[in-house]
């Protein structure tokens, strides 16, 4: 009787064990998701805060090129 109580107790702690460890692999996942999202949102603001005044000047300064 021992030994089936032990071994019930072994099997939920390794349940337990492996229920926690799928939780922590998921919000890990779900975090790096949600950062790499992040990341590429702010590259992509960067990119256009930098593109859309080097795309107006160049078209100032060849407006200037061609009226000039």
């Amino acid at each position: 009787m021992e030994t089936g109580v032990r071994l019930m107790a072994v099997v939920i702690i390794r349940i337990i064990v492996v229920v926690s460890v799928e939780i922590v692999a998921e919000i890990t996942a779900v975090v790096c998701s949600f950062t790499i999202v992040a990341v590429v949102a702010v590259f992509t603001v960067v990119v256009i805060a930098t593109v859309i005044p080097l795309i107006a000047v160049s078209g100032l300064v060849l407006s200037a090129i061609v009226i000039g």
